[in-house]
């Protein structure tokens, strides 16, 4: 699984987009609860994208220069699952919160420093 990263340095913003969905194929926007992130979700409610303030993953900043902007996540397995991993930095977490599939990762106890995030293996439904 490929995903496809962005960072607007005049805005401090970051995006990590999930599918190779077309723009604007979001069908919902939504926080990321009680976190620096915002996801939007298509129309199955699984999260095709990721918004994030430069504060929140100062890493995405130079993957986003260094990489262009497509990065394969890697496969792993968490508690006997498959899931696709990304994690920018080595960076132990501190909490993690699950939404619709995806596991988030940050350092900190409030959600404001994203490390990384694992996509439990999900079908792909036509759009």
């Amino acid at each position: 699984m490929n995903i496809f990263i962005s960072f607007d340095a005049d805005a401090d913003m970051g995006y990590i987009a999930l599918t190779e969905s077309r723009a604007g194929s979001a069908a919902a926007t939504d926080e990321i609860g009680n976190t620096a992130l915002t996801a939007d979700f298509d129309r199955h409610q699984r999260i095709i994208g990721v918004e994030f303030p430069g504060e929140a993953a100062p890493e995405m900043a130079r993957l986003g220069t260094l990489t262009g902007r497509k990065h394969k996540l890697e496969s792993a397995f968490l508690n006997g699952a498959r899931v696709q991993r990304f994690r920018p930095t080595a960076q132990e977490a501190v909490k993690t919160l699950g939404v619709n599939g995806v596991l988030f990762y940050f350092a900190d106890h409030d959600g404001r420093h994203f490390i990384g995030f694992d996509v439990m293996d999900r079908v792909e439904k036509s759009e």
